[in-house]
């Protein structure tokens, strides 16, 4: 028992350092961190789906790591937090994510590449775009867009695209349409030339196709910082407005000039 003493009152330091050590361990195994005023939290689980094998994650601004099975799990402290998910040959995808303590929060990331795959079209293919394309008509009050599970309207008024929760006891209103528990028409984007294309981004149900003078482009609904856009076609200063409809679950159509593409996506 002497001896025992003896030991610990010599080593008594290293041992309460060996000991806070596999005590932050275990609590980190377990899901637990320290969070604000020295608390002790359990953390959230972020997961990124559909990933590139060459994607890069940032969160908060700090490199996290890169993905090398195609999904990705982080634990995060609950809250707010800004991801990015770059891939080279990309735009870079970049959200504000809430996570919850001891919660799964499924991200899906839109992978836009920079330079668009658009293929002319010719003969009977060309006549069908055109069709398609001058029968296809912005959204409005009385015909808007089913978006977010159906839980948000998307509408044009006034050169703005608003979005408006679905008052039904089924749906919860995405959290950007929402403050203080009161949801209301928020304003997705107001560009100062005309809106002339707003579509779905097909297979998706937060982002849309959206066409401001000569340029077509992807935009996340959820306007908060930091959004999501990515450029899909650029037409020259002469060029008349391009203009597009969507063709099937993964692909466009669009007139620029007096040439008639189809874009892949």
């Amino acid at each position: 028992m002497k001896q025992i003493r003896v030991f610990f009152k010599k080593w008594w330091l290293l041992i309460a350092i060996v000991v806070v050590i596999a005590a932050v361990i275990l609590f980190n195994m377990v899901g637990y961190r320290v969070g604000p005023g020295l608390s002790i939290v359990r953390v959230g689980t972020l997961v990124i789906t559909d990933l590139p094998e060459d994607a890069s994650i940032y969160v908060d601004e700090a490199y996290n790591r890169r993905v090398t099975g195609g999904i990705a799990r982080v634990s995060l402290l609950p809250g707010n937090h800004n991801v990015i998910v770059s891939v080279d040959g990309h735009y870079p995808w970049s959200e504000l994510v809430e996570i919850t303590s001891d919660t799964e929060t499924i991200e899906r990331p839109l992978i836009i590449p920079t330079k668009t795959n658009a293929v002319e079209l010719e003969g009977d293919a060309v006549i069908a775009a055109r069709t398609k394309i001058h029968a296809t008509r912005l959204p409005s009050a009385f015909a808007p867009l089913s978006m977010e599970g159906g839980c948000a309207q998307i509408s044009v008024s006034g050169n703005r695209i608003l979005a408006t929760p679905t008052t039904t006891p089924e749906c919860v209103p995405p959290p950007y349409l929402c403050v203080d528990g009161i949801c209301e028409a928020t304003v997705v984007f107001a560009p100062l030339e005309p809106i002339h294309t707003v579509l779905p981004y097909p297979d998706r149900s937060d982002a849309l196709i959206v066409g401001v003078k000569q340029r077509l482009f992807v935009l996340e609904i959820d306007p908060r910082y930091p959004g999501f856009f990515a450029e899909l076609v650029r037409g020259g200063k002469d060029t008349i407005t391009p203009r597009a409809a969507t063709s099937t679950d993964h692909s466009l159509v669009t007139i620029v000039g007096e040439k008639v593409y189809g874009i892949s996506l």
